[in-house]
Order: C-alpha cells, then structure tokens, then sequence
C-alpha cells in the first residue's frame, strides 16, 4: 500500500498498518497486511471495523455464533468482545480499521443529544430506537455489521454511501467513532467525478477549538485524482490518500475500466458538528483538470488504449 500525506507530516507506517489520526490511535491495514493482522485476536482489543469491498468475504465466530459478509459493506465489533471473535477467512481485499479511543470533546449519539431526537420524529421504518439500523444484517452483542446496498439516508430515506457513520445502531456496543463511505460506479474511461457523485465539492475540515478530523481515501479499484490547493494528485489501486484537517480538497476525476471504487474514512464522524466547510471555485475546470492529470500520468495497474 503506498501511502500519500496531504497537507502534513507523513503518516507512521508500521508492520504494514498506517497511523491515520494519533489523536485517535485510529490505524488501517488493507488486502494481505488486513488479512494477516485479523489473524491475531489481540486486534479485537480496541474498536474495529472490517470493511469488505465488491469480490471479497470476511467469516467470523461472533460470541459463538458463525457469521458472515459476502457483499459489500462492513462489521464493525466493540473492543469490549475481546476474546469473543475469531476470523475463520477472508476472500478478496479488505479494509480493517481500528481506533482506540474517542477524542475528549466527541460527543457520541445518544438519547441526549439533539441528532438522537430528531431521528425519533422522523416516523420512517428504519429509525431504532433512535438510532439508523438501516442495512442492518445482523448483531451479535457489541457486534454487528451493515450491507451497503440496504443503508439509507436517515433524514431523505434515499442511498447513502456512509456504511459505518455515528448515527448507525453499535449494537450492545459503544457509539461509533470512525467513519467510512464507500463510493463506486461501472463508468469505464475517465471521467470527472461529478458523474460519479455529483455533490462533490471542493472542501476542507477546519480545526476548530481543538476538534480536528483526518481523512482518508483508499483506492481499491481504477485511478483517481485529487485536487489538493497545491495540484493534483493521482492515485491508484492499493494507494491510501491521508489528507489532514484545513487542506481544501476533493476527487477530481477517476479512471476504469473497472469499476471505480474509493473508500473514505474520517477519523472522527459526527453529525452535529462543522466538520466540512466548503471551498468557492469552479469544479468544472477543476475536474478538467483532474482529468489532464490522469491522461498525463502513466498507470501502472491499468490498460492504456
């Protein structure tokens, strides 16, 4: 996995995992460095996400109970189920996650909080117990896991890209802290981002009062460009792209011919908070751009024409 700073000090890469936030202690590993460090049951000691892309599984023994993930989405186990899960196999890549503790500012859902009871009165099926369950496909405890098909805007009730956010049911688990989206599209060739999400913007995470959010983009698939307030980017499958707060940034452009597919995880995700402010420019020239860069840059992975 090539690993790619934006805006900071490199990130700490370390037996094939990469420090994404110290504030955190929010690491990844991803495809065999996943695989290998799912092999030790000490990696269940701190909250943690396995999240499995198109073509891969992930089976688990969960308090007992076997359990798998054959499509694209993600389990997510509280650090308290120590000693309770054991991985049984992984097909394909994955994405493991783990954060080992909350910020001292983050505020997580809850009964007490203003986003917990405006969900309640929102009156759709999905809401439980006040919190989105939406893409549920089983619990265990504090385990539990999400099909990214079946999740659904709360406040729209139309498709989401978040798997894992901190509105999301933990189960008998604590709040979520990390965050992860997972965006893809079937487009061959190479387009600007807008025909793949056409809410993208050109943005930044400020740094407010001490309340920070790192971001990173993980390429599983295809070729993407970032626009960064110094250039561009290009990245590729297996590249992680660490892009640290008050760095205005987006995806640009993307190339296939497979399908497109970028994992996204915050370090820290909550709604509520002015995490995302937004950048004035023109996204048309700077997916224009995006998309000079990923004609002028040799691929390595992918077939030119």
């Amino acid at each position: 996995m090539r690993v790619v700073s934006i805006g900071g000090i490199p990130p700490q890469v370390l037996a094939g995992s990469v420090l994404l936030d110290p504030q955190t202690g929010t690491r990844a590993w991803y495809g065999a460095a996943a695989s290998r460090q799912l092999e030790d049951p000490a990696t269940f000691t701190a909250d943690t996400a396995i999240i499995v892309p198109r073509d891969a599984r992930v089976d688990l023994s969960v308090d007992g109970a076997e359990v798998s993930l054959d499509r694209p989405g993600g389990v997510r186990i509280d650090a308290r189920m120590q000693g309770q899960v054991a991985v049984k196999g992984i097909q394909g890549d994955v994405l493991l996650v783990r954060s080992e503790k909350a910020p001292s500012w983050y505020e997580p859902h809850g009964p007490q909080g203003q986003t917990f009871a405006d969900i309640v009165k929102l009156g759709r099926p999905y809401p439980h117990r006040g919190w989105d369950a939406s893409g549920l496909a089983w619990e265990r405890g504090r385990a539990v896991a999400y099909t990214e098909s079946d999740k659904r805007n709360l406040w729209t009730g139309s498709v989401t890209e978040w798997i894992l956010n901190s509105t999301a049911w933990p189960g008998q688990g604590a709040p979520f802290v990390t965050g992860v989206s997972h965006v893809c599209s079937d487009l061959q060739g190479i387009h600007g981002f807008h025909d793949v999400r056409q809410s993208e913007t050109f943005h930044r995470h400020p740094v407010r009062e001490g309340r920070r959010q790192v971001e990173a983009y993980l390429i599983t698939n295809g070729r993407a460009a970032l626009a960064t307030e110094s250039g561009y980017v290009t990245a590729e499958r297996g590249d992680l792209l660490v892009v640290e707060p008050g760095m205005a940034h987006c995806i640009a452009a993307v190339e296939g011919p497979y399908e497109h597919l970028a994992i996204q995880v915050p370090s820290t995700f909550q709604y509520g908070l002015l995490f995302k402010e937004e950048v004035a420019t023109d996204m048309d020239a700077l997916m224009q751009g995006g998309i000079h860069a990923l004609k002028e840059t040799p691929s390595t992975s992918l077939p030119r024409p």
